[in-house]
Formats: C-alpha cells, structure tokens, sequence
C-alpha cells in the first residue's frame, strides 16, 4: 500500500472483502485524515470495489495499491 509516499506491506485474503483490506489500510499509516473518503486504486488508476472480493476486483499478488 501506498499513502502520501509511505509504503506498507498489508497481506489480504483472496475471500476477503475490499472493505475490509480499505480498514487495515487506514489502520496501517499514521494521521489519515478523512478516512471515510479513501478507497484503493490501482497503479493505473482503477478504483476497487468495496463490495468486491479481493480476488473479485482483480488485486494479484504483492500488487501496490
């Protein structure tokens, strides 16, 4: 993951929801503000789905988010 230049490594389940990897994200870097407007994107800009599945929204393996 990736956040205002800081770099974290999250491991998330293929089964688990996007929601909930969003959740450990926030959690993972200091001072979010706002963290009831972030979702998670892509390199390529693709926002992920909160009501998808890890694996349903196409996340691969150690792919930057």
């Amino acid at each position: 993951m990736l956040y205002n230049g800081l770099e974290r490594q999250i491991e998330a389940k293929p089964d688990e929801p996007v929601k909930k990897l969003l959740a450990d994200a926030i959690g993972a870097f200091p001072s979010v503000t706002n963290p009831h407007t972030l979702s998670l994107f892509t390199r390529d800009g693709r926002e992920l789905d909160d009501h998808q599945t890890v694996r349903g929204a196409g996340v691969k393996p150690c792919e930057t988010l």
